[in-house]
């Protein structure tokens, strides 16, 4: 099963759980600003579709620790980018990082590149990437865990610091996105149409004597 990754504005994490929840997903685990859960790669168009409260549906690829940046390249490397990126594919790098050691955002941006194009390269046998194709937009988000040791009295020496490091992958489904544009486009045609008034010729400019209204017209217009 694949784990998706849903963020969503502050306060409305319980609302998306709800949601995923009614889908049917498996393991919904509900975090500050995001839902996590698991399903079939089915599932990514069907959470598209239904889900009103969430940003986007992200794709889990990674979720490890990282303690320097070393083996944030080494954990990046390992994910299996070729299964997801084709040859021509374009796969820019964004990401956050919150009170984490790994605080350099664009540091972090080109370490994970660097492993991913490192991937690909020994996957594909080529060592410049012209990403012209389709995009696939990789995201990361670091945040700082602590490992508290057992001894309290040995706390301030003996804590261990590691960031938990998590990949996600973007993957925009195209017929999805057409089809609800499509869908969108019709309605406002169809409202458009009734709503724009016929042409005003000279043979039927407006008097000054006011005009009798049917009284059928008064009725609520079943359109509104």
């Amino acid at each position: 099963m694949l784990q998706f990754a849903i963020p969503c504005l502050l306060g409305l994490e319980s609302l998306v759980g709800d949601e995923v929840k009614k889908l049917g997903l498996a393991d919904i685990r509900v975090e500050n600003g995001r839902v996590l859960c698991r399903g079939e790669e089915r599932d990514l168009a069907r959470l598209n579709i239904n889900l009103r409260c969430g940003a986007r549906v992200l794709l889990v690829l990674a979720s490890f620790r990282a303690t320097d940046f070393e083996t944030l390249f080494q954990g990046t490397r390992a994910v299996r980018w070729e299964d997801w990126i084709p040859r021509e594919g374009e796969f820019p790098v964004v990401g956050y990082s919150i009170n984490s050691t790994l605080h350099s955002v664009p540091a972090c941006q080109s370490i994970v590149k660097k492993a991913v194009v490192d991937r690909l390269s020994a996957a594909y046998g080529i060592a410049q990437f012209l990403e012209t194709g389709r995009r696939y937009q990789v995201r990361f988000s670091i945040m700082k865990d602590w490992d508290m040791p057992r001894s309290f009295s040995s706390m301030a020496s003996a804590a261990k610091i590691s960031s938990h490091f998590m990949i996600f992958l973007l993957i925009r489904y195209s017929t999805v996105r057409q089809n609800s544009t499509r869908r969108r486009t019709s309605a406002v045609s169809f409202f458009s149409k009734r709503s724009v008034s016929p042409p005003i010729s000279s043979s039927t400019a407006p008097s000054s004597k006011p005009a009798s209204v049917p009284a059928n017209s008064l009725r609520p217009s079943r359109f509104l």
